[in-house]
Formats: C-alpha cells, sequence, structure tokens
C-alpha cells in the first residue's frame, strides 16, 4: 500500500512538472493569457501546484536518500551542470531569477534522478508510459469540457489542439516523446500489446491535430533511430551495407534540401528564416559572444525589460533562443555546452553498446530514440536544461538508466571471462592415480 502511494505521489508530481497546465481551468484562470502582467493575478495559485510538487519530490528524495545520494553521484556530470547554474547566481545579469529557478531546475532534476533509481527499467518505462497516457487523456477530455483550454481559438494557431499545454508545439513535443516512450514500451513488452497501440494510435491522432510541423518531423526521426538501432543489433556485413545505404540517401536527401529548402519551408508554411528564427540565433550569439565563458546566469538573458534579450523578448514577445545549444550558451558560456555536448556523446555511445551487447533491445530504443529527437527538437527549440518540463526528468533518467546498464553488462562481461579461466594453478609434476 505505501509502494503504490509512493507511486501515485511521483505521478502526480511528474504531471506537474512535465509543463501542463492542466490545472489552470481547475483554478478557474482564464485560458486566453498570453502576457506576464495577464498571468500575476494568479501567481498565488499557480505557485501552490508547483509548491505542491516540489514537497512530493522533497519527500521522495528523503525517502529514498541513499539511492538518490548515489544517482546523484552517478550522473555526475549532470551534477556539474547544476552546479554551474548554481554558481552562475554570482555573474548574473539578474541574480534573484537565476536563484529561483536554479531551485525550479533542480527539483526538476531529482525527480529525473528518482526515476531511474527507484524503478528498474521497464516499471520505468511503465511508469512514464501511464503518466503521458494521462496527459493525453486529459488533453483530450479537456476539448469536451474546456475547449478553449484545449484548442487554440484565436491567431494563426486557431483550431490547432494544444491538449492540457500552453502551445500546440509544446503539445507536440511531449507527444512525439511519448511515441518515443511507447516504442520502448512495446520492445520491451512492459505494458500489453493491445494498451501500447491503443497508445501510439492516441498519440498518432494528437501530433496530427496539434497541426505542429516540428512535432511532424520528429516523428519521422523515430524511423531512422528505430533502424540505426537494429542496424547496430545486426550482422557485420549487413550492418556495413545498411549503413553505406542509408549514408548514400541521406547524402542524397541532404543536397536535395539544399537546393529546395525554401520551396520546402514554403510548402509546409514556413517562411525561409524558420519563422523568424535565424534573427534571433544571430542575435543571441552576437550577445553570447560578448560573455563566451560565463554566459549571462541561468535563465537570466530573457528576464525583465532591461535584459540582454529585451530587444527580442519585449518587441516579439518571446523568452527564448529557439534553439537549445545556444539557449544553454547563452545562459553558462561555453563550459555548459561542452558539459552538454559530453553528456549526449556518453549517452549515444551507451546507447550504441547497448544496441550491440546488450540482451534487450529496449533500452537502445528509448536512449536512441530520445536523443534523436532531443538533438532534433533541439535544433529548432530550447529543449535541455529547463525546469518544469518531463523532458529535463527523461532527459536525466535515460542518462542515469545508460550507465547503470552499460555498467552492468560490463559486469557480466567480466564475470563471464573469469569462468572461463583455469580454476586454479595447475599441479607440475602431480601424477595420476
Amino acid at each position: 500500500m505505501l509502494r503504490v502511494a509512493e507511486i501515485a505521489l511521483a505521478a502526480v508530481a511528474f504531471i506537474i512538472l512535465s509543463g501542463t497546465n492542466f490545472h489552470y481551468p481547475l483554478l478557474g484562470i482564464p485560458a486566453d493569457l498570453k502576457t506576464t502582467e495577464e498571468t500575476l493575478p494568479f501567481e498565488p495559485q499557480i505557485r501552490n501546484v508547483y509548491f505542491m510538487a516540489y514537497l512530493i519530490v522533497v519527500g521522495l528524495t528523503v525517502l529514498n536518500w541513499r539511492k538518490m545520494t548515489l544517482g546523484i553521484a552517478a550522473v555526475w556530470p549532470i551534477t556539474a551542470l547544476l552546479l554551474l547554474v548554481w554558481f552562475s547566481i554570482f555573474w548574473s545579469v539578474d541574480p534573484d531569477t537565476t536563484q529561483r529557478r536554479a531551485i525550479a531546475l533542480t527539483i526538476t532534476s531529482l525527480m529525473g534522478v528518482y526515476l531511474f533509481v527507484r524503478f528498474d527499467f521497464n516499471d520505468m518505462l511503465r511508469f512514464l508510459a501511464y503518466c503521458y497516457a494521462v496527459l493525453i487523456a486529459i488533453g483530450f477530455a479537456y476539448v469536451a469540457v474546456f475547449p478553449e483550454f484545449a484548442i487554440h481559438s484565436d491567431g494563426d494557431h486557431a483550431g490547432s489542439f494544444r491538449g492540457a499545454f500552453f502551445h500546440k508545439n509544446g503539445m507536440g513535443r511531449q507527444l512525439a516523446f511519448a511515441m518515443a516512450i511507447f516504442f520502448a514500451a512495446w520492445y520491451a513488452q512492459a505494458l500489453s500489446r493491445p494498451v501500447v497501440l491503443t497508445l501510439i494510435t492516441a498519440a498518432l491522432l494528437g501530433i496530427v491535430a496539434t497541426t505542429s510541423k516540428t512535432a511532424l518531423i520528429a516523428l519521422f526521426v523515430l524511423l531512422p533511430g528505430l533502424i540505426a538501432v537494429h542496424m547496430v543489433r545486426g550482422a557485420a556485413l549487413r550492418s556495413a551495407v545498411i549503413t553505406l545505404s542509408i549514408l548514400a540517401i541521406v547524402w542524397h536527401v541532404a543536397l536535395l534540401l539544399y537546393f529546395t529548402y525554401e520551396d520546402i519551408l514554403l510548402f509546409l508554411g514556413r517562411d525561409p528564416s524558420l519563422t523568424g528564427r535565424t534573427k534571433i540565433w544571430e542575435f543571441v550569439l552576437r550577445l553570447g559572444m560578448d560573455v563566451p565563458f560565463t554566459g549571462y546566469g541561468y535563465d537570466a538573458f530573457w528576464s525583465g525589460d532591461y535584459s540582454p534579450g529585451a530587444p527580442f523578448g519585449v518587441a516579439w514577445g518571446i523568452g527564448s533562443a529557439h534553439n537549445a545549444w545556444l539557449e544553454v550558451f547563452v545562459a553558462l558560456g561555453l563550459p555548459g555546452v561542452l558539459l552538454l555536448v559530453g553528456i549526449i556523446a556518453s549517452m549515444i555511445f551507451r546507447g550504441i553498446v547497448l544496441a550491440r551487447y546488450y540482451a534487450e533491445l529496449a533500452p537502445a530504443v528509448l536512449i536512441v530514440l530520445c536523443t534523436f529527437l532531443y538533438l532534433t527538437i533541439g535544433a529548432s527549440e530550447s529543449l535541455l536544461m529547463l525546469r518544469h518540463t518531463s523532458f529535463w526528468m527523461i532527459f536525466i533518467a535515460i542518462a542515469g538508466c545508460a550507465r547503470a546498464l552499460t555498467a552492468r553488462l560490463s559486469k557480466q562481461h567480466e564475470e563471464a571471462a573469469n569462468d572461463q579461466l583455469p580454476a586454479g594453478p595447475p599441479v607440475y609434476g602431480a601424477r595420476p592415480i
């Protein structure tokens, strides 16, 4: 009973910290809030909800403090990133904002650590699949109960499905990661096949309903990810043939995109500057190069009317670089970017090792698919090191799982090698009886 209660509380914390606004209609908050000023009257109610999630995460951490301590040490590069976030308070252009959001990022990170230290791999998949199933169900239910929350009602996005999230693109990104988790659950047989098929179908319908082009592109990335996992799993000759074939296809597709990308973007309903993203990237990179080794402090670049990002943030109504790497660069400088590159490279390497040698394929499927999504979506959205997002919790969880499973694999190989050694030294001069 206590374990069931713990898992239920963990699910509540995960859902609240996933970036959803499902609680807005329950708190009487209007659906058409667009600016920070408009949300100020409702800040106490919103903070109370997050504070409840914080209390749950702290309680889970204390309850499992031994495992949590080992887990924090196991993902030491991520822990180093968090320490860098806290140190950035000293040089932040807005120390108060950096401090508050460092607390939020730390709580979000602890929830990610909890996922891989408290559950075994299949149980973690089951937990994540059910959490996403709840979010998808809430989104579709809100279409009937609170349509003003679940569907965009004005502007260019009118009629697009946003479910239990603030924006259709946010919902689309969530569904793309949900698909990766559902595929991994299929391989692991963590859930029955009919249940997984139902969840995959619901996620697909949701992605189509969001009309999010980024989510559709991310969805198409999942297939090459699955192919890559099976390719690594295969025999050497077959892997080489498939690799060369894929490289040839990618090369020709890249050439095609290079010469026709403007026509393709116009067909997708986007202007060639990716809806102004290239202008934002140029602006962010230029200012980031003024403080390349420190950045402006975690989450401080866009904070306030007098922040470094204010010329775009105020005029365009944005608070993001729309690129994961640039966002980390202006927050933490090159040290933060290099740490993040190292973490992702390690995850890819461990995913390849697990795909090649681990008995089950599901861990490699989850690691590779999610990594592909981080790299793909991160090219146009600030996806990494975000507080109150499921993306960062899952990132930490798969990093921890990748390390733990490769360590287990190494131990198994070491034990197998020891079993093949002679039991003891030969006895020279012994005569048969």
